[in-house]
């Protein structure tokens, strides 16, 4: 019996490099109506028109946020996307109750390495 011949695929996969923009103002601040911080409440990110989620950074090196992106005790979080793109973006109390939302938000560019 003659053995099997064995093909490998090798596959490159090319890594995109994405550059960083700010979806949201860095040094943004999050209230309630009482004009305290939204504290515990969280931001949802979704690619523009569809109800795809889009996960982005919190910093320039691509360290990703959990979908559901906290807000600490200022009502804010640094919130980097691709800027090739558009996004609807929600804003949630702690209770969940939707607080603002925006849509078709678009990043600015990042200057830098």
């Amino acid at each position: 019996m003659r053995a099997a011949k064995v093909w490998r695929k090798r596959m490159v996969i090319d890594q995109e490099i994405v550059q960083w923009g700010y979806l949201l103002d860095p040094c943004f601040e999050l209230t309630n109506s009482a004009g305290a911080p939204l504290t515990n409440g969280w931001i949802e990110c979704y690619i523009h028109g569809t109800r795809k989620k889009y996960y982005c950074a919190s910093d320039f090196n691509g360290t990703l946020h959990p979908f559901k992106i906290p807000l600490d005790s200022l009502g804010s979080n640094i919130v980097l996307a691709d800027p090739n793109q558009a996004y609807d973006v929600y804003v949630y109390n702690r209770f969940g109750s939707l607080v603002m939302s925006r849509y078709n938000v678009s990043p600015g560019h990042a200057s830098g390495a």
